[in-house]
């Protein structure tokens, strides 16, 4: 599956120590299959940051059966739920090497 990562710099590989804290999902490296959602993103970091230029870094996710995932099939009670807990700085997150939604 190829994923495309929005920014104001290349990102030649994902790191989580870059993130914020108290995101949707939690500290993570975030992600979209749809490219004019990283192209958005990445003018809108450009635009934060005052500095670089909007680049959409790609990747591809071979294997994902090995990870312990959390998917989202839609924008239902769970997935608010989830995200209100991470954005109130909960942890629940890290019991999960991928999450989809």
């Amino acid at each position: 599956m190829k994923l495309y990562h929005g920014s104001n710099i290349v990102v030649s590989e994902p790191r989580i120590d870059f993130s914020r804290a108290n995101l949707d999902f939690g500290r993570g490296f975030y992600a979209t299959s749809i490219r004019s959602q990283a192209e958005r993103w990445a003018q809108r970091k450009t635009l934060m940051e005052g500095s670089g230029a909007a680049i959409v870094s790609e990747f591809e996710l071979c294997d994902s059966t090995s990870l312990k995932t959390l998917e989202f099939k839609e924008a239902n009670e769970d997935w608010v739920d989830f995200v209100c807990h991470c954005r109130r700085g909960g942890t629940q997150y890290k019991d999960y090497d991928l999450i989809v939604g």
